[in-house]
């Protein structure tokens, strides 16, 4: 990971900045990537709060899905 220089626009903070480490870099890497937020890019919003969604980030990590209907209409399932 890196941190970015500080910018005008953060009032000067710098941020984290998640990079790939791989044989042939960034583009090699699946940009479909899931990152939990941190606790207070989730209190920005107005109804939704930390605690409120912390039991859902289990379910996300261990949800499974069947490959061979997961785009299947439900009526065909």
């Amino acid at each position: 990971d890196y941190t970015s220089i500080p910018r005008p626009g953060l009032n000067s903070c710098s941020i984290d900045v998640q990079r790939v480490h791989m044989l042939r870099g960034c583009t090699s890497h699946n940009g479909m990537v899931y990152t939990r937020g941190s606790v207070d890019d989730y209190n920005h919003f107005t109804a939704v709060t930390w605690d409120c969604l912390l039991s859902y980030f289990p379910k996300v990590h261990t949800m499974s899905i069947d490959p061979h209907t997961q785009f299947m209409p439900p009526e065909r399932k």
